[in-house]
């Protein structure tokens, strides 16, 4: 049996994406997720980059939101416990059902909820990513490969595209094999615009090695 760990990234209707995409400082860590009943859902989350206020606003404007409680427990760093019911419907019980478990607190980023997940092998996989296109709402923005449970630094998909071909093309390469410019020119963009793509992704892997 080969174990495969697997990054996605997802969008989908619900107000965590909606929270962070509207509120570009805002984060969402999913601590605990549980199946009341049918549509009726409870969780339990860290939220940062919002103040309480907003937040409240926020979660009040969501018609699937049914309740909700705020604890502030580090103002000057705008981190707070929150409590939500909603009647919005996951496909978290779809995923379980087909054998893939999520083994790492959810984090939501600028719209884009990270899932990481384990399953018992591509086929099981497969079905996944299956039942996610085709869950109302939901949408596919990634999908990585794990070696280990390590935390891996999550690249936007042209981050990745972009870094994917300057690695083939022989750009980090001595002397170099393609410049800026022909990279620039493959993705019809400026080379200052591909240098700082580069470096911002360049950075996320720095960081998740010497951090």
């Amino acid at each position: 049996m080969v174990v495969t760990f697997k990054s996605l990234g997802l969008v989908y209707p619900g107000w965590r994406c909606k929270l962070t995409k509207r509120y570009p400082r805002a984060e969402v860590n999913v601590w605990a997720v549980y199946s009341l009943k049918r549509n009726l859902t409870f969780s339990i989350q860290e939220v940062k980059g919002v103040s309480k206020e907003t937040l409240a606003r926020f979660l009040k404007s969501q018609r699937k939101v049914l309740e909700y409680h705020i604890i502030p427990y580090s103002p000057p760093a705008l981190k707070h416990i929150v409590a939500v019911w909603d009647s919005q419907k996951y496909i978290t019980m779809k995923l379980l059902s087909l054998r893939c478990f999520p083994i790492k607190p959810v984090t939501i980023k600028n719209g884009v909820a990270r899932w990481i997940i384990v399953c018992e092998n591509v086929e099981n996989l497969f079905s996944v990513i299956d039942a996610i296109t085709k869950h109302k709402g939901y949408r596919l923005v990634y999908i990585e490969t794990l070696k280990n449970l390590e935390e891996a630094p999550t690249l936007t998909k042209r981050q990745y595209l972009i870094l994917k071909e300057a690695v083939k093309r022989g750009y980090y390469e001595y002397p170099r094999k393609v410049s800026l410019s022909e990279l620039a020119n493959t993705f019809k963009a400026s080379p200052s615009t591909i240098t700082k793509i580069l470096r911002s992704a360049e950075k996320k892997i720095l960081k998740s090695i010497i951090e």
